[in-house]
């Protein structure tokens, strides 16, 4: 009688066999058309450009190196749900981490997902604040405040990273809400995005919205 586990892997290795059978296709054509190239008669016989083929046989095979394997993804199952190796266990568990991508996708396209890695940079800065008026951070930084900004309207330009134009952006959105709320940010701390700052990004989006 066969063991359960080698038919559970039998199952979730599907896809390289496929692969495998797809590389082991192409390499026959390519072999076969440079064969019949050989054998034909007549002076404007040319040899078989198999440049394409040995391109898709390179495709496959990365994607063959690529695939997870029942042991790997058992491993992935065990660790992130603590589950037992078995095929209904291990299909439940592959949905999970599809679900819980799209999700995560979702996500990253909510304004919220923004402010919180905003807030995480904030936290972890000694003086929990950005200075936007020196080179002193990284570019996923000025680029995370540019999305930030431009989700409240105030940034157009692209989505660079580029210190002067989250600068400029920062400068306008702090001018624009002393307009509203006389001193509401000292011009000292013009170019400086602190907490003060974020909550004042956070009730601009909420209040057009």
């Amino acid at each position: 009688m066969p063991d359960k586990k080698e038919d559970s892997s039998a199952k979730i290795n599907f896809k390289q066999a496929i692969i495998v059978a797809l590389i082991t296709s192409v390499t026959t054509i390519v072999v076969t058309l440079i064969s019949t190239s050989g054998n034909s008669s007549g002076k404007n016989s040319n040899p078989v450009d198999c440049s394409k083929f040995e391109e898709k046989i390179e495709e496959l095979e990365v994607e063959l190196d690529l695939s997870v394997s029942a042991e790997n993804f058992s491993d992935i199952s065990n660790k992130f749900f603590g589950m037992a190796d078995s095929a209904p266990i291990l299909k439940d568990s592959l949905r999970k981490i599809v679900d819980l991508a799209e999700d995560h996708l979702a996500d990253k396209k909510h304004y919220a997902y923004n402010l919180f890695l905003l807030k995480k940079v904030l936290i972890n800065k000694p003086r929990r604040n950005i200075n936007t008026r020196i080179e002193d951070d990284e570019i996923s930084t000025y680029t995370l405040i540019q999305k930030t900004l431009k989700n409240i309207g105030f940034y157009s330009g692209p989505v660079s990273g580029k210190r002067i134009d989250t600068y400029i952006a920062l400068k306008g959105f702090q001018e624009t809400r002393n307009e509203a709320t006389e001193n509401y940010f000292e011009e000292s701390n013009f170019g400086l995005l602190g907490n003060k700052t974020y909550i004042a990004i956070m009730e601009e989006y909420e209040r057009n919205n």
